[in-house]
């Protein structure tokens, strides 16, 4: 995943993509507690439910 030139280090492109990739994964998972409350609001059919989906998008 990373080249050398001369004295230098690089990631490949490859790199960049699986490093990205882990950055992702590292943030779903320090929100994991918010986007599993976000997911179970959304899959509520209750009106308070769907206030508070309101109160989180205008706060949140």
């Amino acid at each position: 995943m990373a080249l050398t030139e001369t004295e230098d280090i690089f990631l490949t492109s490859f790199g960049q993509v699986v490093h990205e990739a882990q950055i992702l994964t590292g943030r779903a998972q320090q929100n994991y507690w918010t986007l599993k409350a976000v997911d179970a609001i959304k899959s509520s059919d209750d009106a308070l439910t769907f206030e508070l989906l309101m109160v989180y998008r205008k706060y949140g």
